[in-house]
């Protein structure tokens, strides 16, 4: 740790990453001392530079989220993460307001909505914000969601995070802030969005999915808010990591997780979203449904080991299956909001889009 009578004199900047990260972009940095010496090494993150998505981070609070969840949230978890030397977000005093404009959109009428959407101005003007974190690779090796992992690295990082879900099992312990992200409170506005990008949305993922695939995109245009509403009533929440796949995930020589970073997009949720994002960024690409039923017992059994108690396994895959639809009505906020570069944010997307096409065998028409 540096202290006050340490002075940095240089610091050289390695950018890691480039062109790969969708909000942010990451540096190491190589520092000098005067006086006594801190970390030679250092994590520098900070908001991407690429205008969409930057206007995106911010609309959806992304960037302070993540400096609150990693000053104020994470020491008190049981989820391994990199020690934090400084967390700053230069708040500009207005950012209660926008938070509140999401669940004040709630009241309008989805078209209304959509207009909004098509005709806002993106804002990309986004306060100062730094975070500088342990740089991990000393001791571990970040994951990678190309190659996917191996299974014994799938099944601990689903223990991992079903210890995450149990110790803020219904809401216990996560923080009432206008930072914390409430998905419940913006289901027109994810409507809206969906039918914004939809047509967008399928042209895109059509070199990857089946004519079935899309046809789901477009008939859960009728169910949409609905099972949304649904999902929020029936399905237990807790705190969600909410990017939860390899790249933002370090692994000890073991295969074991060591950290688990990138917490911009944290909220509270239902917890089987965290699990088959995740199973969507990490599965063989080949057949990752083959594995999909043990995995999910493995994540239970965690949750029953850490005081879950009211989530029975079969009303869990419930959830899962009707999260395999939810997640076909979310795919527009992503594939027609984000500029995925031409070169690893394809292939990421391409992987996923895949895994996605098998697991979505066992799911039906949506009703």
């Amino acid at each position: 740790t540096i202290t006050g009578a340490t002075t940095v004199l240089t610091a050289d900047r390695q950018v890691l990453g480039q062109g790969e990260g969708f909000m942010g972009e990451l540096a190491r940095l190589t520092l000098t001392y005067d006086g006594p010496p801190g970390p030679p090494t250092v994590i520098a993150k900070i908001p991407t530079q690429i205008e969409q998505n930057r206007a995106l981070g911010k609309s959806l609070g992304i960037y302070e989220r993540e400096v609150r969840i990693y000053a104020d949230v994470l020491p008190s978890l049981p989820t391994p993460s990199p020690e934090v030397y400084a967390a700053i977000y230069e708040a500009k005093g207005d950012e209660a307001e926008l938070a509140a404009q999401a669940e004040k959109a709630e009241k309008l009428p989805v078209w209304l909505l959509r207009l909004i959407l098509k005709r806002q101005v993106s804002d990309a003007d986004v306060p100062p914000t730094v975070l500088l974190l342990e740089d991990l690779a000393a001791r571990a090796a970040v994951g990678d969601q190309v190659v996917g992992l191996p299974l014994s690295s799938i099944e601990d990082s689903l223990r991992a995070i079903a210890r995450l879900h149990a110790a803020t099992w219904e809401g216990a312990g996560v923080p009432d802030e206008h930072w914390m992200w409430d998905r419940s409170k913006t289901v027109k506005l994810s409507q809206a969005i969906y039918l914004n990008g939809r047509k967008e949305t399928a042209r895109v993922i059509a070199p990857y999915m089946s004519q079935r695939t899309l046809d789901l995109l477009k008939g859960v245009k009728k169910t949409g808010i609905a099972r949304l509403r649904r999902m929020f009533a029936d399905q237990p929440r807790c705190l969600q990591h909410g990017d939860y796949r390899p790249d933002n995930m370090f692994f000890d020589g073991d295969g074991g997780v060591a950290a688990v970073i990138d917490w911009q997009g944290t909220n509270v949720g239902p917890a089987i979203f965290d699990v088959l994002y995740f199973l969507l960024s990490a599965l063989e690409v080949d057949d990752p449904d083959a594995h999909a039923d043990d995995l999910m017992r493995v994540y239970h059994d965690e949750l029953v080991a850490n005081g879950v108690s009211n989530y029975p396994f079969d009303r869990m895959m419930e959830h899962y299956e009707e999260m395999l639809l939810i997640f076909v009505h979310g795919m527009p906020l992503l594939v027609a909001n984000v500029d995925f570069g031409d070169g690893r944010g394809v292939e990421l997307l391409a992987g996923n889009l895949r895994r996605f096409e098998s697991l979505l065998r066992r799911v039906s028409f949506p009703d």
